[in-house]
């Protein structure tokens, strides 16, 4: 099977499933004086938007009645709005309606994010779900996996929906940056297959690599693991 057969494969199977919530993580947020708050998603968190509103319209064509869930908290709240409020902007805008929208805000690192997901799921009801992220972030595919959602990542799904992306993607996992990543990624996960103590040590292996904006303000990310901002000034 070649590999679009593959993808195609993929975003096939998904349609069929029934899910109740899509749920999408966030990545950090960049300063941008384009909007309100001053903030803005990710490049790869908007990746992962993207791919969730094509899954999410794809459901509601079907009549299904699915939720979007965006997480992301907002460690340090005395400058930037929490990550998932930032994107459920994105989403709003790309046309999922505010009452298909669950915003999970108060996590301060992928670790709470999932106790978050976890207590919204059980209040809310949802049962099937769909967990959506970058392909290169193994902690929150480990929890996925211990939590019995579905992982799927946003480059799986871009790969075969729009055709800007599968080279982009290509080249960017062949980078030694993405290579760093996953093996940090996977570190982590070992530290958090470590019983008992696994989640303190990876709690605090987050504050200690945790980066501040100006003035001990919001966590801001200026890591793109995608490059796409340098690379989409080139695209015509």
């Amino acid at each position: 099977m070649s590999e679009r057969e593959s993808q195609t494969e993929i975003v096939e199977q998904l349609q069929t499933l029934c899910p109740d919530v899509i749920i999408v993580h966030g990545s950090g947020l960049h300063m941008s004086k384009k909007t309100e708050s001053g903030y803005k998603s990710s490049w790869d968190a908007r990746m992962r938007l993207t791919a969730a509103g094509g899954l999410w319209e794809g459901y509601h064509d079907q009549g299904k009645n699915v939720k979007v869930m965006v997480v992301g908290g907002d460690n340090y709240p005395t400058l930037a709005p929490s990550i998932a409020e930032t994107m459920k902007e994105v989403l709003m805008r790309i046309g999922i309606p505010e009452k298909d929208i669950v915003v999970v805000g108060e996590g301060g690192n992928t670790v709470s994010d999932d106790e978050q997901i976890i207590e919204v799921m059980q209040r809310e009801g949802f049962g099937n779900a769909i967990d959506i992220s970058s392909g290169y972030h193994e902690v929150e595919r480990f929890l996925s996996g211990k939590r019995g959602t579905r992982f799927v990542s946003a480059e799986e799904i871009l790969k075969e929906r729009h055709r800007f992306y599968p080279q982009v993607i290509t080249d960017i996992y062949e980078s030694q940056s993405i290579k760093d990543l996953i093996k940090s990624q996977e570190h982590r996960v070992l530290l958090l297959s470590i019983p008992v103590f696994g989640k303190g040590l990876y709690e605090w292996l987050s504050r200690k690599l945790r980066g501040r904006g100006p003035e001990g303000g919001a966590v801001v990310t200026v890591f793109d693991p995608y490059g796409l901002q340098k690379m989409a000034g080139k695209k015509k």
